[in-house]
C-alpha cells in the first residue's frame, strides 16, 4: 500500500471541502439574519480544521505519482468518503443548535451520500422544525449533498479514468 499516494488524494479532498465550508461560511457572514453569527464562526473554524488537516495530509504525500494502482484508489474512494462524513460534521457539532456526535456524523454522511435524510427536524433544541436552524447550517448541509452528488460521477468517472479504465468498466461495476 502506498501511503503517499493515499495521503496525497485526501488531503486534496480536505482540501476542497474546506473550501465549501469557507464559501458556507461566508455566505452566513453575507446573511444577516439571527443566528448566523455563530453559524460563521462555526464553519469557518471547521474549515481551517479541515484545511490544516488536508495540508498536513497533502505535505505527506509531496513527491510526483506516477500512476494510481486499483487498490490505492479503491482505498481513497472509500477513506475519502469516510474522511468527508467525519470532518463535514465539525460545523453541525460547533454550529448552534449543537448536535451530539452521532447525529452530526448522521446528518454530514446523510449530505455526502445525498439519502436526504435528517436528525435536524428532529432534534428538541431546534424545537422539531428545520427551518429554524441557522441558514449558514443549512447552506452547508445543502452543499454537502450537492458535493455528494457530484462526487459520485467526478470520483467515479475521474479516477477510473486515471486507471486506465473504460466507460464498460464503469457501466459494469455501477450495475
Amino acid at each position: 500500500m502506498n501511503f503517499r499516494i493515499l495521503s496525497k488524494f485526501l488531503g486534496a479532498l480536505l482540501l476542497l471541502v474546506s473550501i465549501a465550508m469557507a464559501a458556507c461560511g461566508l455566505f452566513a457572514t453575507l446573511d444577516v439574519t439571527q443566528g448566523n453569527e455563530a453559524a460563521a464562526s462555526a464553519l469557518f473554524l471547521s474549515a481551517v480544521i479541515v484545511a490544516a488537516l488536508g495540508g498536513v495530509m497533502m505535505l505527506c504525500g509531496i513527491g510526483k505519482i506516477e500512476r494510481v494502482p486499483r487498490r490505492e484508489g479503491i482505498v481513497v474512494v472509500g477513506l475519502g468518503w469516510l474522511l468527508c462524513g467525519l470532518v463535514g460534521s465539525l460545523p453541525y457539532l460547533l454550529g448552534e443548535p449543537k448536535l451530539d456526535a452521532a447525529g452530526a456524523f448522521f446528518e454530514s454522511v446523510s449530505g455526502f451520500t445525498t439519502t436526504g435524510s435528517t436528525v435536524m427536524g428532529s432534534d428538541s433544541l431546534a424545537g422539531g422544525d428545520i427551518e429554524s436552524w441557522p441558514r449558514g447550517i443549512l447552506m452547508w448541509r445543502a452543499v454537502s449533498q450537492w458535493l455528494g452528488g457530484m462526487g459520485i460521477l467526478v470520483l467515479f468517472v475521474a479516477l477510473l479514468s486515471y486507471l486506465g479504465l473504460g466507460s464498460k468498466s464503469l457501466f459494469c461495476n455501477e450495475s
